[in-house]
């Protein structure tokens, strides 16, 4: 909005949520997770630590696909 070249930072759940439902999708298609699991995998299988200025009492887990390409 503004001009061609205008950019927007947006950032929150609502931007965290459509990448993580395609991460269990990706999960689903590879075998590694179920739909009854894909949330239980998802958490087991993220990067715990790596956030910063986080919240108190936040979950300090960044989702990961582990991709070997």
């Amino acid at each position: 909005i503004g001009s061609p070249s205008a950019t927007k930072t947006i950032s929150g759940t609502s931007m965290a949520t459509p990448h993580v439902a395609g991460l269990a999708a990706y999960f689903m298609t590879l075998g590694r997770a179920t739909a009854s699991n894909a949330c239980r995998y998802i958490a087991q299988t993220a990067n715990q630590g790596d956030l910063s200025n986080i919240p108190f009492g936040t979950v300090n887990l960044l989702a990961y696909n582990n991709y070997q390409g």
